[in-house]
């Protein structure tokens, strides 16, 4: 097949003055024919250049498995140290484990910097493709969720330890180990001399809800852009096509304080135990039926659970006032909007029939989001997976909530969670398997290196 000149030159993604230089240097040698002598160029010659000038990137997998096989120590000595670093939402800013992440970025030649709306709790940024639509990203965020009851862990949480292969900590899965594959993985494609093919964000407070405007929307809105992306959460059994809706509301009961001991509380002509509001709105939320069930989600359903309460001031008082948090996981067949007037009618319903008064904030709300299995980007994974680690994985929502979703709203698709194998998220005794590190880095930087290739195979048939 042949090409025109200006079909040659966008085939090649240059200008048609610099293929005239090539051909003036005896680059590449076109036909000329017809009576004007015109060009023509072969595809074969072309393809030849596209390999020369590293438009199509050709590495073998030895040298890749071996560069992310070197580096496993060094991952896990930075895994670490990270989780040295706390990080507890809520209870510790992100500013020390972002100048750490900083700090092992200047270490490995990097590129970086911070973007911040709160100085303490900044964002970070490893590459320098920042605004590029067409480089991969790695995400993943710098925050965790708290520790629980310290006796209940096997060792410190914040002191990792490693047994059995496994490295015990608080955020070690979720999502300390997604950041130093991240940065690993692009220091090797450093080393290959295709560092412009991705990009790291490490986002804070998204343990709050994956919704911050200090967090990764703020990164969004500062001009983030890439052709597609993963959420370094651990697993790749399974390829995470999106997640779940959230809903966080924040439900007040307001009764009438009193003393137990008095005559008019014994007769219930006096006081209101806000308490036993909540219980009764807790009842009557229960009936809700959440039966739907979804072909992208397995045996995963819609939930609501009471995640937080706090009520009473005294050991002799009905309480006049009680709070919970709702927590509730929707399926995308769900309509969030009916869903939330639903508990606002329980709540009126019942100030009716018992005289209590309820207040409800919406604390969350974010949409599910899936993204299609034809992505490139699952494509991609899903053979690198079955090549890599001798598995097919599954291609289904997840549980969780997520970032990926504010990602596929800006047209990025992301997968929402392939890393190393992981347990115990948000529990007692959370780890990762330190023997998947060096598979999970040659995944990367190999997904990296793919999407590229698939990019420029799409640009030479919208030529031909």
């Amino acid at each position: 097949m042949e090409l025109t000149i200006k079909q040659a030159a966008e085939y090649l993604s240059i200008s048609i003055d610099t293929l005239r230089r090539w051909e003036k240097a005896g680059r590449i040698t076109p036909k000329r024919v017809g009576s004007r002598n015109d060009r023509k160029y072969s595809v074969k010659e072309l393809d030849n250049i596209l390999a020369e000038t590293k438009h199509i990137i050709q590495i073998p997998t030895t040298k890749i498995r071996s560069l992310c096989s070197a580096y496993q120590t060094a991952v896990t000595k930075f895994l670490k140290e990270l989780v040295e670093t706390p990080s507890i939402n809520g209870g510790n800013d992100e500013k020390n484990v972002a100048d750490l992440i900083l700090y092992k970025a200047q270490q490995l030649e990097l590129p970086s910097f911070l973007i911040w709306k709160d100085k303490k709790r900044p964002n970070v940024f490893v590459g320098n493709s920042f605004t590029e639509q067409e480089s991969f990203l790695f995400v993943a965020h710098l925050d965790t969720v708290p520790t629980g009851a310290l006796e209940k862990w096997t060792s410190p949480p914040f002191k990792p330890t490693i047994m059995g292969g496994k490295m015990y900590g608080r955020g070690t899965a979720d999502c300390k180990a997604g950041i130093a594959l991240s940065l690993y993985s692009l220091k090797i494609l450093k080393e290959l001399g295709y560092l412009e093919l991705a990009k790291f964000v490490g986002g804070s407070d998204e343990e709050a809800g994956a919704q911050s405007d200090i967090g990764l929307p703020y990164v969004i809105k500062k001009g983030l852009r890439a052709a597609a992306a993963i959420y370094t959460y651990p697993g790749y059994s399974t390829i995470s096509l999106g997640h779940r809706g959230l809903i966080r509301q924040i439900v007040t009961c307001h009764g009438e304080q009193i003393h137990t001991g008095l005559s008019e509380w014994s007769n219930k002509t006096k006081g209101k135990n806000a308490i036993e509001g909540l219980i009764a709105f807790a009842n009557e939320i229960g009936k809700i039926p959440l039966n739907e069930v979804h072909e992208k989600f397995g045996t995963l359903k819609s939930t609501q659970t009471i995640t937080m309460f706090n009520g009473g001031i005294g050991e002799s008082i009905v309480p006049d006032k009680a709070t919970l948090l709702l927590d509730t996981r929707l399926l995308p067949s769900l309509n969030h909007e009916q869903y939330i007037e639903r508990i606002a009618k329980i709540a009126t319903s019942l100030e009716k029939q018992y005289g209590y008064r309820y207040e409800i904030t919406v604390k969350n709300n974010g949409k599910a989001s899936l993204i299609s299995e034809k992505e490139p980007i699952v494509k991609i994974l899903s053979a690198l997976a079955q090549e890599v680690f001798a598995v097919k994985p599954q291609l289904r929502g997840r549980g969780p909530f997520n970032e990926s979703g504010l990602l596929n709203n800006q047209g990025i698709p992301t997968v929402g969670g392939f890393g190393v194998r992981g347990e115990n998220v948000h529990g007692i005794d959370e780890y990762v398997e330190l023997e998947d590190i060096p598979k999970v880095l040659e995944t990367y930087v190999r997904a990296a290196i793919e999407l590229h290739n698939w990019q420029c195979k799409k640009k030479r048939k919208s030529v031909l």
